[in-house]
């Protein structure tokens, strides 16, 4: 914490600017442009030029408004629609909210089963509404098969989107592995990078 007097107050205004942004959809302000809306609300006299250390207070405050590892669930449903594929949010124990997405089939135990399952995630308000996952803990993988892939840090909705979308007809090919993801922009305090790393981990079951 620095001296500068109304710093906490500077600090409130970028939260709430996160969580006004994190309604909105925006993408992530780049370190100037964070920089530039401090600089503009005139409640800290701050140098023109970016100060790193006072940067990272900012972004952290930014941040834990816009909670940026966070998306909406039913926008990457809606997304997955619109490339003419089905897809739907099911409730699969708990509180946990999975995606099940692409063609439906039964296995050999006659269990139904969809294409692909991408989660967890995890219902924000009661009667199972409002969907939000975290990018920390997304996987996207087959229903009735061993591998996913992780999400990129920061990712939006429809880049989410996006890697459901590229699984499905990676499987729909007969093909294993998604090994090649579609180019996304990962935005890591406000820089961005291409990015799809691949894991192993239980999106979870049922529906």
């Amino acid at each position: 914490m620095n001296d500068f007097p109304n710093w906490l107050d500077l600090l409130e205004f970028l939260r709430a600017a996160g969580e006004t942004d994190a309604r909105n959809g925006t993408s992530l302000p780049t370190d100037h442009e964070l920089w530039a809306v401090a600089h503009r609300s005139q409640r800290v006299a701050l140098p023109d030029q970016i100060d790193n250390d006072l940067l990272a207070e900012l972004r952290d405050a930014f941040n834990d408004g816009r909670q940026p590892t966070r998306f909406d669930m039913q926008a990457v449903v809606v997304e997955v629609a619109r490339h003419g594929h089905d897809a739907h949010i099911g409730h699969s124990g708990g509180n946990t909210a999975t995606i099940y997405a692409g063609s439906q089939h039964t296995d050999q135990n006659g269990d139904a089963r969809w294409a692909v399952i991408a989660g967890p995630g995890w219902f924000t308000e009661p009667a199972r509404q409002a969907p939000v996952a975290d990018t920390s803990e997304f996987q996207i993988g087959p229903d009735d098969d061993y591998w996913t892939i992780a999400v990129p840090d920061h990712t939006s909705p429809t880049e989410v989107a996006a890697l459901i979308v590229a699984v499905i007809e990676q499987i729909a090919a007969g093909q294993g592995r998604l090994t090649e993801s579609p180019p996304l922009p990962v935005h890591i305090n406000g820089h961005e990078q291409s990015d799809a790393r691949g894991g192993r981990a239980n999106a979870g079951s049922g529906s």
